[in-house]
């Protein structure tokens, strides 16, 4: 049996993939694995914000496309990248294992956040990332930042801007080890972050049974969480949230943040059972619509 797995081509992508496909052929050893590298409009266009081009959705736009013509059987993407809305027809059935889901700084000064120099120059191109970072500190200058990991790591070596923030799961990924991490209660990470995901055709029930089998079935939960937090906001890539799920006492704990600026902003939290993940996470998120102003 012929299994095409769909995939960005940048490098972490394309690692993210080949786990989704070693965990498979672990399971399924008489697999015929292939992967189908596929450029989206998220990275045709590297020097515009994603707010101004249409969104993340565009990093799962073209994969979803091809889901829905046959021409892969899966695609693998970073759980974070996925919208609010997936494509109809479509499922995410695989979930592996959680990865560190914080946020690292990647400076010169090698500093965590509070110690950075006055005026440090940050390039994200995150409102959920700029939001919290002018929240700690009113006297950071932040720039328009977008690209790959590497790209991004050049533009601090260049000393073009003096820091930025990757995800702490990417970078792990990558061999890269030159970071300082950010704390969850100084940066809430972005809904999803750390959790290579794979998505398929509903209909296509022996792919949704063999994404089942690889499924790492307490980051699932977890993710069920997050994502009924994100599906109720129905937020976009300019609405600045994130959401931070683990488990506590046999019960889920979600923690999340919903603002407008870095001056509107409400953060809350909310424990529930395991088995009620999606309706906590949405909940929450109606809460916190609730109480923004």
């Amino acid at each position: 049996m012929i299994i095409k797995i769909g995939t960005r081509a940048s490098r972490l992508a394309i690692i993210q993939a080949n786990l989704v496909k070693s965990s498979l052929l672990k399971i399924y050893p008489n697999l015929n694995v292939e992967l189908v590298k596929i450029t989206t409009t998220g990275d045709k266009f590297k020097d515009k914000p994603l707010t101004k081009i249409g969104g993340k959705a565009l990093f799962v736009k073209e994969l979803e496309e091809a889901l829905l013509s046959k021409k892969i059987d899966i695609a693998v993407h970073s759980l974070k990248d996925i919208p609010a809305t997936i494509a109809p027809g479509l499922t995410i059935a695989g979930f592996l294992k959680g990865e560190d889901s914080r946020d690292a700084v990647i400076s010169l000064q090698k500093s965590n956040l509070l110690d950075l120099p006055h005026g440090t120059i940050i390039g994200t191109s995150s409102p959920r990332r700029a939001v919290q970072l002018l929240r700690i500190r009113s006297d950071f200058k932040i720039v328009p930042l977008r690209g790959n990991v590497d790209s991004r790591i050049k533009k601090v070596q260049s000393q073009e801007i003096d820091a930025t923030l990757l995800a702490v799961a990417g970078l792990k990924r990558l061999g890269i080890s030159d970071y300082t991490t950010i704390d969850y209660d100084q940066m809430i990470p972005a809904v999803g972050q750390g959790v290579i995901c794979a998505e398929c055709c509903e209909n296509n029930i022996e792919i949704v049974q063999m994404l089942s089998t690889i499924t790492d079935k307490k980051t699932k939960n977890l993710m069920l969480a997050e994502r009924g937090f994100i599906e109720t906001i129905n937020g976009d890539c300019s609405t600045p949230l994130g959401a931070h799920s683990y488990y506590i006492n046999n019960k889920i704990k979600i923690i999340a943040f919903l603002a407008k600026d870095q001056n509107n902003l409400v953060t809350s939290s909310a424990i529930g059972d395991i088995d009620c993940a999606y309706n906590l996470g949405k909940d929450l998120a109606n809460k916190l619509k609730d109480h923004l102003i």
